[in-house]
């Protein structure tokens, strides 16, 4: 168990920031970052669907209404806010807000306009939205004496697993406080704007840091140290960028620097880091590099960046120290603020905790003393088959027997996901990083609901479903205390860092490399096929991730940049490879060339126009072929028979104008219906790869054939049995400059504008 100790003298207590509880001032407080350092304005209280009974039945059945119709979530008096509200599968109609004793809500919403489905301001992403299918809301509602919330339930079915969390905080009464207004005004709108604004524009301004390290380099040997900042205070670390030079980004993996480096940092003298925690963990990339941007962390630009405040009053220190076997160039900057920090400021910690053991959780931090939390990063691998370790709930413990502790519905629910997860996502407040085969990297930051704690405070999660996964687990807490703490890392738990077994990782690779590239991170995904061909490159199919990182290269560099990888890639021993470094060429060598990718998990015959192209009966076994086809009008007709939960339709046609895939709509033209079955079910592309029940695939080079929103269901993964017995379905096309999706083989951009606006991709 990690216990973080004591290593100063006492200080007086840390006040409460003198702030007032409006609109105006919470949604500002969301924006600055120098709100995480102080100490939040009162206790934080979480509600969840969480099972009483310590089991894994969490979530709420609604076997009957109020006298009214309703249901009653909340009802709390204050003063104080709600500060963050999350659901799955949740049958509500409408949310009803009641305010200070009135008997009428005073915000009235549908469902999706208080998610951010709708255009009802101030309920709009990145503020409400979607997360990996998770739907949450962090637009702070504040109220002055009293708050209940009331859903009006769509149904009352008790096979329907209502799960939810309600985030808020109860405020020091001193402070002035006014509830959530019948009508915004003018200056409570702009404050909502800006604040979206701010959080929209943030990537710009973290990547300007980037940009602004100095030319020289910093070598840390092995085995030594390297100071980042030496400076004596008062003052405030504001911002922290690391960018490693060398070795190069996929030797970086190989040689375990995201592990092998560890950040430490040391304030007013203390003789114990305050931070010790691997570089790769406390910017959530501990085993992989991949791009991302939250308010306070983000990796851009191969650029490591913290902006989470450090306040001291006498001296820091932040050093880099090299564990591993390679000497490492960095560029580094670290920007400081002088002057005292505010009596409201805490000093910031850092610690990394770890487990590989079942039937007991993870405590991630253990703290005695005072401070407030403010989030964490996790990694969980599972390895007993299954997603079980994720089915883990979190918990946070603020001094225990004083406080009620929070208890949540399951790990991916923390993160504002949900159902392990749809999508990638990287929010400013929380996001995942990846997700492969039973693997995740998640964050989470709590900004107006922090957790505030006097002596103690304890933040765990199970390991899997009431202990019972088989697997690994790491994470790294951020915290703030009224002195500094000891977080060095426990030499007991040193062997835990190195990079774990997983039997998954082969099966499931290419299922990691589904998610990224249908978020358009070619230049991670690229990084990532080169040192898995270095870590397997005994294996014969090693030629064939070399041949797909230059695949992904082309997104971004174009044909001309890659072709000399793949001619020499033509002559590979391992036939696959040196066939599809073939396709890849020959694909430019005509306007009319185009190769189809048809990927089915079940018995099918394809034909295009009326000539049978392919048959057979396949696991998901990619099966590409090259065709020479016209601009113009086209079908393709699928007769399918589903062999197996799973079974589904995926086609991909890769021409000079881009992808024609199987997204949309699909007509049925004949259906051998089940007993008991659904006739009238419609056909529709439109769910990607990979799932739970559908993930091994075997390596191939044909970037983004197999990881589209274009599957087409005839078997659901959880369902006993399939939609129907037979089908017969039949998709029309337009061939095009004008009707194609974007080209595969020009220059493009990794995100588009929208997706850097919402800072999320889903």
């Amino acid at each position: 168990m990690l216990t973080l100790g004591l290593t100063t003298s006492c200080r007086r207590p840390t006040p409460i920031p003198d702030t007032p509880v409006t609109i105006e001032s919470l949604v500002q407080r969301m924006t600055d970052l120098d709100v995480f350092a102080e100490r939040p304005l009162g206790e934080s209280f979480l509600l969840t669907s969480y099972d009483r009974s310590g089991g894994n039945m969490d979530w709420s059945v609604w076997k009957q209404t109020n006298p009214n119709g309703r249901i009653t979530l909340l009802d709390v008096d204050g003063p104080g806010y709600v500060s963050r509200i999350w659901i799955a599968s949740f049958y509500a109609e409408r949310w009803l807000f009641f305010f200070d004793g009135e008997t009428e809500p005073r915000l009235d919403l549908t469902q999706r306009e208080l998610f951010g489905y709708e255009d009802r301001f101030p309920f709009i992403p990145p503020l409400a939205g979607n997360s990996g299918g998770g739907k949450y809301c962090t637009i702070p509602i504040p109220f002055s004496k009293h708050l209940r919330i009331e859903v009006v339930p769509k149904r009352l079915n008790p096979n329907d697993r209502n799960y939810y969390h309600i985030n808020y905080t109860l405020t020091d009464p001193s402070l002035p406080s006014e509830s959530w207004p019948t009508a915004l005004t003018p200056a409570q709108s702009n404050a909502v704007v800006a604040a979206n604004a701010a959080l929209d524009t943030d990537r710009q301004s973290i990547g300007a840091i980037s940009s602004s390290l100095p030319d020289g380099t910093k070598t840390v040997e092995p085995g030594s140290n390297t100071d980042l900042l030496v400076h004596s205070g008062p003052a405030t670390v504001a911002s922290l960028a690391i960018q490693i030079t060398d070795p190069i980004p996929g030797d970086q993996l190989k040689h375990e620097l995201l592990r092998n480096l560890r950040l430490k940092a040391w304030w007013d003298n203390s003789s114990t880091p305050s931070i010790d925690v691997p570089i790769g963990d406390f910017f959530c990339n501990p085993f992989y590099t991949r791009e991302y941007a939250a308010l306070a962390l983000a990796r851009l630009d191969n650029t490591f960046i913290c902006r989470f405040p450090m306040p001291f009053h006498k001296s820091a220190r932040i050093a880099v120290v090299n564990d591993g076997k390679v000497p490492v160039k960095l560029r580094t900057n670290v920007t400081v603020a002088d002057g005292s920090p505010s009596p409201s400021s805490r000093y910031f910690h850092a610690n990394w905790a770890a487990s590989a053991t079942s039937g007991k959780p993870l405590t991630m931090c253990k703290v005695d003393g005072s401070g407030h939390y403010i989030g964490c990063f996790l990694t969980a691998i599972g390895q007993d088959g299954s997603w079980t370790i994720l089915e883990g709930d979190e918990y946070v413990l603020p001094d225990e027997g004083k406080q009620p502790g929070q208890f949540g519905t399951g790990l991916e629910d923390y993160f504002n996901g949900a159902y392990y997860y749809t999508s990638l996502f990287d929010l400013p407040y929380h996001g995942l990083i990846e997700k492969g085969a039973m693997r995740t990297d998640q964050y989470r930051f709590h900004g107006l609901d922090a957790v505030d704690f006097e002596d103690s405070l304890t933040v765990g999660i199970e390991f899997g479903d009431r202990n019972h996964a088989k697997g690994y687990m790491s994470s790294v807490s951020y915290w703030y205390a009224d002195r500094p703490h000891d977080c060095t890392l426990p030499a007991n738990q040193a062997p835990l860092l190195k990079r774990p077994t997983d039997r998954f990782e082969l099966p499931g690779l290419m299922a990691m490399l589904f998610t990224l590239e249908r978020e358009g991170l070619w230049s991670d995904a690229a990084t990532r096929c080169d040192f898995f061909a270095a870590r397997y490159a005994r294996y014969p199919w090693a030629d064939l991730l070399r041949l797909r990182a230059a695949a992904y290269r082309e997104k971004t560099q174009g044909i001309e940049a890659v072709r000399p990888i793949y001619q020499a890639l033509t002559q590979s021993p391992y036939p696959p490879a040196a066939q599809q470094a073939k396709d890849l060429l020959w694909l430019h060598e005509n306007e009319t060339h185009a190769l189809l990718g048809s990927h089915m998990r079940g018995k099918y015959t394809l034909w295009l126009d009326g000539v049978e192209i392919a048959k057979g009966n396949s696991r998901a076994k990619l099966d590409v072929r090259r065709l020479s086809i016209q601009p113009g009008n086209h079908t393709w007709e699928v007769d399918f028979t589903p062999t197996m939960q799973g079974s589904l339709i995926s086609l991909c046609l890769r021409t000079k104008w881009g992808d024609i895939t199987s997204k949309g709509e699909w007509e049925k033209l004949e259906q051998e219906p089940l007993p008991g079955g659904n006739p009238n079910r419609n056909y529709k592309g439109g769910s990607p790869l990979p799932n739970m029940t559908v993930w091994q695939f075997e390596p191939n080079a044909y970037v983004g054939m197999q990881s589209g929103n274009q599957t087409v269901s005839a078997w659901m993964f959880s369902h006993p049995r399939p939609y129907a017995k037979r089908i017969r379905l039949k998709q029309s096309w337009t061939l095009g400059p004008a009707a194609a999706g974007s080209g595969t083989t020009s220059a493009a951009p990794e995100r588009t504008e929208a997706e850097l606006r919402a800072h999320t991709i889903d």
